[in-house]
């Protein structure tokens, strides 16, 4: 198939068209790969349209990871209406392709280490290191603590006979053996 051919179509329609209602504005050269934000190189699309540019350029220069990026986002927006979600098959190979284009040496931090006056900024500022838990001295009235009073646990009532819970000794004895 002939991506390529696919999206320049879909470019020059939308170049000597004028939309009516929702538009969205995309990059005919993208800014990741050298595009300016200039009248030219923008153009007009339908969201479906932009959707399909997107997964176009992915397809058409894959080792863009900025393009990548661009098309995961677009897919991220789709998932809470399930009216135009991704299929399984299409969420799978973002993710992988997502993944491989952020390990190792083509992730930005590969390969860099922090400063040693860094370092001591780090352990200085950890987090709640040398503080208090935030429930110490808290007993079952305050309000904090009390509105988990009544959440059942996930093993009450489960005994050690229980084909669950031997599941998980069975686990955790494997993952100490290795």
């Amino acid at each position: 198939m002939n991506y390529k051919q696919i999206h320049d179509s879909i470019i020059n329609r939308a170049r000597t068209r004028k939309l009516q209602g929702y538009i969205e504005r995309h990059h005919v050269i993208p800014r990741c790969m050298g595009g300016t934000d200039a009248p030219e190189n923008i153009v007009e699309l339908t969201a479906r349209e932009h959707f399909i540019v997107h997964k176009l350029l992915c397809e058409i220069y894959p080792d863009q990871h900025g393009l990548l990026k661009a098309y995961f986002a677009m897919a991220m927006l789709t998932l809470p209406n399930r009216n135009n979600s991704l299929t399984s098959r299409e969420y799978n190979y973002l993710r992988c392709k997502f993944s491989e284009n952020n390990t190792g040496p083509l992730n930005h931090f590969y390969g860099k280490t922090h400063t040693d006056e860094t370092r001591a900024k780090m352990r200085k500022n950890s987090g709640r290191k040398g503080k208090p838990p935030w429930n110490k001295g808290l007993t079952k009235k305050d309000p904090r603590v009390a509105k988990y009073a009544n959440t059942p646990r996930w093993n009450k009532g489960l005994t050690k006979d229980d084909p669950r819970v031997a599941k998980i000794y069975k686990n955790r004895k494997n993952n100490l053996e290795k």
